[in-house]
């Protein structure tokens, strides 16, 4: 949905921005940016995508490089307390992925939280070379439950706070003002749910690859809540032990919280020069609507998605080196993901190595998908694959997560596949390309 500035051909009130379609001579469809006074191709052509920057807090720390650390490690257990107990319920189970206390300047405010990886993700951005401050540039969060901290405590409050301080799109018309740079292309809200991080993304290309902008900031975040915990512990999706994906003791997922953030920008001639964690190469997007929570149980448009990512990037199931899976943990979601996966390789492609993130920082919601987009991007860049401590794989799920760490090496650039699903039936799957130091 979009939000405070409305789509591509509306007016920016507060900045004056106007871009109007118009036909050119050439015959082409254009936009005209009359602020700026310059001329946008439209679809002229297919152009990649390049990821320049990444920022990111999670349980596992507070930026990228915990992170990265983290998933080399045997995953820690969740922390016993992470849920905030409600005098009057004394039921809901209280564990999950919380921030560190190195993040705590962070873990109870949703709007600096996304601000500081955006931040991140612009400062790794200029680290690699690229002149952010001449990009028409726009914003994009993927959230599934938004700053539900907030809007709890207001419950428990009795207060009802006005909707445009408590809802969580405010973040579009309150985070420009503490990036350095003008935030002043198409700016929104992607909430689908679990897959709403990649839903953003793919928005966010579709803009750049339409030349309604030449950057697009994309941030993932949710946190923790208990009205989330206590849903999903109701629909007994919550394992009280751990997350434990693809593996046969698998009971459940377990929550947590945090954002991700990246940079992505135009493949044009500067952007060659400069460096990038990645090039997305192919996108798959599919409903299948079947249940409000479960996924149809043949994973009919899970394959759909994944096989468009791979027409779409013009690549054969040979051609992918690793996969991140949505990997949720519980029992019938690892199931049928995985055997779609190994449907869609086909028998005659050994599985490539599989990176799982939620055992090491719980279920993100909104950021997952972002966050598998970022493994799978330093698993490149590293050129190797963490193992994965699945002490117990199970048979029926046709996937096995490597038992030591993997290299990568091919002849040809590595690519991963990344998979992300949501309530509702919303699935995304992408085809990632390693970037150039």
């Amino acid at each position: 949905m979009w939000a405070q500035r409305g789509p591509p051909g509306g007016t920016d009130q507060r900045r004056g921005t106007h871009c109007r379609p118009v036909r050119r001579s050439d015959g082409l469809l254009h936009w005209r940016d009359d602020t700026r006074r310059r001329w946008r191709p439209a679809m002229t052509q297919r152009r990649d995508v390049l990821l320049a920057g990444f920022g990111a807090c999670s349980a596992a720390g507070p930026d990228v490089e915990a992170f990265w650390r983290a998933l080399q490690r045997a995953p820690e257990a969740p922390s016993p307390n992470a849920i905030v107990p409600r005098s009057t319920d004394g039921r809901t189970w209280r564990h999950g992925h919380c921030l560190p206390a190195s993040a705590s300047h962070v873990h109870a405010d949703f709007d600096s939280l996304i601000a500081d990886v955006a931040l991140q993700a612009l400062d790794d951005a200029r680290r690699r070379g690229h002149a952010l401050d001449t990009l028409h540039t726009g914003l994009v969060l993927g959230t599934a439950a938004g700053d539900s901290r907030r809007a709890e405590r207001h419950r428990l409050e009795d207060a009802v706070a006005p909707y445009a301080t408590s809802h969580p799109y405010r973040a579009i018309d309150t985070l420009p003002h503490v990036l350095p740079i003008q935030v002043s292309g198409p700016a929104f809200v992607a909430a689908n749910a679990c897959s709403a991080g990649l839903h953003a993304l793919v928005h966010a290309v579709d803009i750049i690859r339409a030349g309604m902008a030449d950057a697009m900031i994309v941030i993932g975040a949710d946190l923790l809540s208990h009205v989330t915990q206590s849903g999903f512990q109701r629909m007994t999706a919550l394992d009280p032990q751990g997350c434990m994906p693809f593996d046969v003791r698998r009971l459940g997922t377990v929550l947590g919280e945090g954002a991700a953030a990246l940079v992505l920008v135009a493949d044009s001639e500067a952007a060659a020069h400069a460096g990038s964690a990645g090039r997305i190469r192919g996108i798959g997007v599919s409903c299948d609507a079947f249940h409000p929570t479960a996924p149809e149980p043949g994973g009919r448009d899970i394959s759909r998605a994944l096989r468009e990512a791979l027409r779409d990037a013009n690549v054969g199931p040979d051609g992918i080196d690793v996969i991140v899976p949505h990997g949720t943990g519980t029992p019938p979601n690892d199931r049928i993901e995985g055997n779609i996966l190994a449907a869609v390789l086909g028998p005659s492609v050994v599985m490539p190595p599989v990176l799982s993130v939620k055992a090491h920082i719980g279920h993100t919601a909104g950021a997952s998908g972002l966050f598998s987009l970022l493994a799978a991007a330093l698993a490149l860049a590293h050129r190797k694959v963490p193992a994965g401590y699945c002490e117990r794989p199970d048979p029926a799920t046709r996937i096995r997560l490597p038992s030591r760490e993997t290299p990568l090496r091919a002849r040809r650039p590595l690519r991963a596949l990344i998979n992300a699903c949501g309530f509702g039936g919303n699935n995304v799957s992408l085809v990632l390309q390693e970037g150039t130091p």
